[in-house]
């Protein structure tokens, strides 16, 4: 199991184990991707897209350590999504990784791209990487 110490300002909560938010279109992608971050340690929740995941935020317990978001959805990209994100206080800073099969900038220095096809370590080193800076607090990005 791996274990951050995230708290809401970038403190610690002993024994936490990271939460990844998932937001894919594809349901075979979004199943790949919960198992394999499972399989890692993570606790992993899922949306099939911008609003669902907009929704499910609202709840304090479905609150994320990192947002693993698809740009290219139907309804809402994932660029607008990290737009409407941030524009909610307690998501100011939660790193967001953007996935897209095209090249795409990140949206702000909380968050990192990762082109498609990608390798899975290459993954879960981008997502560590992440959550190590955020237990530095705000101040640290990547």
């Amino acid at each position: 199991m791996i274990e951050y110490g995230i708290g809401e300002t970038g403190g610690t909560r002993e024994g936490h184990m990271a939460r990844i938010l998932v937001i894919d279109d594809s349901a075979d992608f979004r199943e790949l991707l919960r198992v394999a971050l499972q399989n890692e340690g993570f606790d992993v929740t899922t949306a099939a897209n911008g609003q669902e995941a907009l929704l499910a935020l609202e709840s304090e317990k479905n609150r994320p350590d990192l947002i693993l978001l698809d740009q290219n959805m139907p309804g809402m990209e994932g660029s607008e999504f990290s737009r409407r994100l941030r524009k909610m206080e307690k998501f100011r800073f939660t790193p967001i990784i953007l996935v897209s099969g095209t090249p795409v900038e990140p949206c702000d220095p909380f968050c990192a791209t990762l082109g498609k096809p990608f390798r899975s370590k290459t993954l879960f080193d981008l997502i560590r990487r992440f959550l190590e800076r955020r237990e530095e607090g705000p101040d640290h990005h990547l």
